[in-house]
């Protein structure tokens, strides 16, 4: 059977104990991603990251956003590369994540060249060099910036099951903006459990297709 075809029957039938706590249910489902993504293969992953760029050129709500907030992400996350250049050559403000060891946790930093702006931050992923000005709060604040969140997994009513460290939940605690999960499409489950600290996506955004996240019913 090909990858794919694994992949997605796999997360089909994601295998949790009836019994234990959200968290660990959540650590059984990231164990069970990570088994997954090992398998992928990096011309599979190259070619869904290829498409992700392709379908974010084309849509509109990204294109036309004044601000964006993106990620450097981890080899097993879309990467944005190709995607961050092509706003900074249209003139959307672009900022990414930089982590602070006073805070305990990450910042804001606006981004004009991705060649001369960046170093290797925490866990070796790029991120804004100390002195580039922060994003102003006008702009983080405001409900047209559109955000672009990696993730280990997704469901369709917008839940993001993150790496467990609780980072990018603190830092979306308070984001009034368009919250977008960038992801492989099979990374996209039909349920993910929640937390109250947990926040949703408005929009997931695969190789795929472009979805507006549903209620719960």
């Amino acid at each position: 059977m090909h990858w794919l075809a694994l992949a997605a029957k796999g997360t089909e039938n994601l295998q949790l104990s009836e019994k234990g706590t959200i968290a660990e249910k959540k650590a059984e489902i990231r164990e069970q991603m990570a088994s997954l993504i090992c398998r992928q293969s990096t011309a599979e992953r190259l070619l869904a990251d290829c498409k992700i760029a392709v379908t974010l050129a084309g849509w509109h709500v990204l294109t036309h956003a004044p601000t964006v907030v993106a990620y450097s992400g981890l080899p097993d996350e879309p990467d944005l590369g190709k995607t961050i250049r092509a706003l900074l050559e249209i003139g959307v403000d672009v900022a990414l994540p930089r982590y602070s060891e006073k805070l305990g946790a990450y910042e804001l930093s606006l981004v004009k060249d991705l060649d001369h702006d960046l170093f290797p931050g925490l866990y070796e992923v790029d991120e804004p060099r100390p002195g580039l000005p922060p994003i102003p709060p006008n702009q983080r604040d405001s409900a047209d910036t559109v955000w672009l969140v990696p993730g280990m997994a997704f469901d369709r009513t917008g839940g993001r099951l993150g790496r467990g460290a609780g980072y990018y939940d603190r830092m979306l605690a308070d984001a009034s903006g368009i919250l977008t999960g960038v992801t492989h499409q099979w990374r996209v489950v039909e349920k993910l459990p929640r937390e109250k600290h947990d926040v949703r996506m408005n929009w997931l955004v695969t190789e795929e297709k472009i979805t507006k996240c549903t209620c719960e019913a």
